[in-house]
């Protein structure tokens, strides 16, 4: 006898132990009556056991990846915490001051700039002005056009004889 969807769904809330009291009773007589369903019963009880000591196992060789995890085995007395832990502190560390240099010092470059643009008296927007970009106008993107145009022109021309 192999077991329909129903019979699968009945099977698998009465393992998890989430029928009604109702289903259950018909579930456990229909179980005492047939040789064939206790066993498949039995093997579909078996087939999850195996399945979750493999991911329980699978768990343990990769370290408890996951947060709560972690954060429990470092709460037990004594715990000591992974070399990954010990890693991601070391870096954590070591790289903050860093990181803080840099926005500092690129916060300093923005205000410079600003400032720069300023006593200049161009007329940028803040944007250009922070990034140091040069005001940019249509004739100014004409002429480098034109420029780079004969440039190449120019090179094309010397290099063949």
């Amino acid at each position: 006898m192999t077991m329909d969807k129903r019979q699968l769904d009945i099977t698998l809330r009465w393992l998890d132990g989430r029928l009604s009291e109702s289903e259950r009773r018909g579930f456990e007589d229909a179980l005492n009556q047939s040789g064939t369903l206790r066993a498949e019963v039995e093997a579909l009880h078996v087939m999850r056991q195996d399945m979750r000591q493999a991911m329980e196992a699978e768990a343990q060789a990769a370290g408890n990846p996951y947060l709560a995890d972690r954060v429990l085995a470092r709460l037990q007395p004594g715990a000591r915490p992974a070399l990954a832990d010990d890693l991601a502190l070391w870096l954590g560390q070591v790289f903050r001051p860093v990181a803080l240099a840099g926005v500092l010092i690129a916060v300093l470059l923005a205000g410079y700039n600003v400032r720069l643009s300023q006593s200049f008296a161009t007329e940028s927007s803040t944007a250009e002005a922070v990034l140091a970009l040069p005001p940019v106008s249509a004739a100014s993107v004409y002429d480098l056009d034109v420029y780079a145009a004969q440039t190449v022109y120019a090179a094309q021309t010397a290099v063949t004889p």
